[in-house]
């Protein structure tokens, strides 16, 4: 039997069924299984009995929680022990496991890879094996996507070594400029992915939860993200399924379960003990610009991009290989920007920037003409002399038309205009094939000298408190001006590190609790909710109440709070959980100041 849905997709149906172990609890009438499934396997629905008790456990990390099962598989015979090595494996995905109670998918992760424990002697023995969600795994891997779009769309990719399609459910309180929340804002917002080259899969993962301020772990099976503002919400609004209309986004209940000593979900195993978590006085949250060297998208046409949103060149002569990308300008032909570039006003002016080989097979001298249309009437200043031709004022110009004679195999061009006094409107490069030969460029860059380098907010939370949050880095931010209300003219297209709203929008962002405000303004204040006031946390033993799953959110009786269970160790033969609960943030808007410190770091 194929695996379920629930845990494999379209496309993965190749894992079956190998190996159940199977057992019930006197305290409820839903079985317990845990299911081992070997992908392209050739053997179904062996049944073995169960070794020592099965521990289930959750460690708390600082964004992702990880999940672990840790079984035994009692070996009785030859025959048992044949099948059981075939266990034993380098390949890290090959097992998947899977902790079910009744029908309700519990824990899905893999068998730790080359790992076999079994004692030598005579007679039935236990053959121990360790489970794990996977997500340590994607140390291994280094992100080399140039650009896939939105939050939803990294992180998913991100995951993919996991070897099974990722499900994910998601609760947050922040609400985009378009009212996006919960997982529409993770497939409607993002940045680009390009600032994420060089990183682990793993790294990618936690950068996109630090800059959501999100948390992370699996519950019930699915991927959960969270932002702990958000908690406790009766849903986690889920990307796995299908509702009577065939939306994809679909309610997945997410049950609050209650810790009481005689009628809830768990009760408490001696005595709990209760930890205050200090207040903190302050939240710095920070920015660093990621500078592309462009204001045009693409500017190594790189031809993975070459049909994306991140790409700014049009026309036939356009012609790119994955190994050696660049773009030919044929006899006659030129190259032109898809669409004019909006600039603004600006003091800095730009350099534009030209790579590739300008030179005939025979070594003839060949010209090239390069120009700059702008639809609006600019003031500029050229710099210095480019090839034949100075140009000491240009007042007003529509066009800027350098021409240059090539004379080697591989240059740099680099044409500086000093000044922009005025203008707006939109500017294309176009460069023109004047003579009877290819010419190949394989760099074309417009961009700003002097960028600036990033920015910081900074929150004081409206309490005399001794410690600080520190500073946290975020990917991206959608601020677009500096001190004084400058434009950065057009600074959004040459640093890729700006937060979009499908695609397009730099907009406003709140939630039930925050106002409307920038996005790094928004995260700083949210990281400020979490810690304005004092938490609790509870620790100690709870006995499952014939619930059988872990909890998640749950209720302490007489504690008038919410908690979430961010680590436990379960024994899920007896149903006892040693727990790490942390209260919910209870703070107001009115626990922090609303007034904010904003500094734009530049490198001058």
């Amino acid at each position: 039997m194929a695996l379920t849905p629930s845990i494999v997709p379209d496309g993965y149906e190749g894992y079956l069924k190998f190996i159940v172990l199977e057992w019930s609890v006197s305290t409820d009438n839903n079985k317990r299984y845990i299911n081992i499934y070997e992908r392209n396997g050739q053997i179904e629905n062996l049944e073995f009995s169960m070794g020592s008790a099965p521990i289930l456990t959750r460690q708390r990390g600082d964004y992702i929680d990880t999940t672990t099962l840790d079984f035994s598989i009692e070996v009785s015979s030859s025959v048992d022990e044949m099948y059981i090595e075939k266990l034993f494996t380098s390949d890290p995905t090959k097992y998947c496991v899977e902790y079910k109670v009744g029908t309700t998918t519990v824990f899905v992760g893999f068998l730790v890879p080359e790992i076999y424990s079994a004692p030598l002697k005579g007679g039935a023995y236990d053959v121990k094996f360790t489970a794990i969600d996977g997500i340590a795994n994607l140390k291994q891997f280094e992100w080399t996507i140039p650009d896939i779009g939105s939050f939803y769309n990294i992180l998913a990719y991100a995951l993919r070594p996991l070897g099974i399609e990722p499900f994910f459910g998601a609760v947050l309180g922040i609400i985009s400029q378009s009212n996006y929340t919960h997982l529409d804002f993770l497939k409607n917002v993002g940045v680009s992915s390009e600032i994420l080259l060089g990183k682990t899969h793993y790294e990618v993962v936690e950068d996109i939860l630090r800059t959501i301020n999100a948390k992370m772990t699996q519950v019930n099976g699915t991927w959960l993200i969270y932002q702990e503002n958000a908690l406790p919400h009766q849903y986690a609004y889920n990307w796995f399924g299908q509702d009577e209309n065939g939306e994809l986004d679909v309610e997945a209940e997410i049950i609050t379960n209650t810790i009481a000593s005689s009628s809830g979900y768990f009760y408490p195993v001696g005595h709990l003990t209760k930890e205050l978590v200090p207040a903190k006085k302050d939240a710095i949250v920070r920015c660093k610009y990621f500078n592309n060297k462009s204001v045009f998208g693409n500017p190594t046409f790189d031809p993975l991009i070459m049909n994306s949103e991140g790409n700014d060149w049009g026309g036939s002569v356009i012609r790119s290989t994955e190994t050696t990308p660049y773009a030919v300008i044929p006899a006659g032909g030129d190259l032109i920007t898809s669409r004019g570039i909006e600039m603004g006003n600006n003091d800095s002016g730009f350099i534009l920037e030209l790579e590739g080989s300008f030179v005939s097979n025979d070594g003839t001298q060949r010209t090239l003409e390069i120009e700059l249309s702008i639809n609006d009437t600019w003031y500029a200043y050229l710099e210095e002399e480019i090839g034949l031709v100075r140009f000491s004022q240009l007042n007003p110009v529509t066009t800027i038309i350098w021409t240059h004679q090539c004379n080697g195999s591989n240059e740099t061009l680099k044409l500086p205009v000093d000044k922009i006094r005025y203008g707006g409107g939109s500017l294309k490069l176009i460069v023109n094939n004047i003579e009877n030969v290819d010419f190949k460029i394989t760099k074309a860059a417009l961009y700003y000298p002097d960028i600036y380098e990033g920015k910081s907010v900074k929150v004081n939370i409206n309490r005399t408190w001794r410690n600080s949050i520190g500073e946290v880095e975020l990917l991206c931010c959608d601020e677009t001006r500096v001190q004084g209300g400058n434009t950065l003219v057009n600074i959004k297209r040459q640093v890729l590190n700006f937060i979009y709203e499908n695609y397009t929008n730099y907009g406003s962002w709140s939630s039930a609790k925050i106002p409307s405000c920038d996005y790094l303004e928004f995260i700083a204040k949210d990281i400020a909710l979490e810690n304005a006031l004092v938490r609790n946390k509870v620790r100690g033993n709870i006995q499952d109440n014939g619930w059988g799953i872990p909890p998640f959110v749950v209720g302490v009786q007489d504690m008038n709070a919410n908690y979430v269970c961010r680590g436990f160790s379960g024994n899920l033969l007896t149903g006892e959980y040693s727990v790490d609960l942390e209260s919910i943030p209870t703070a107001s808007y009115n626990d922090i100041t609303t007034t904010t410190t904003k500094k734009v770091i530049t490198n001058k």
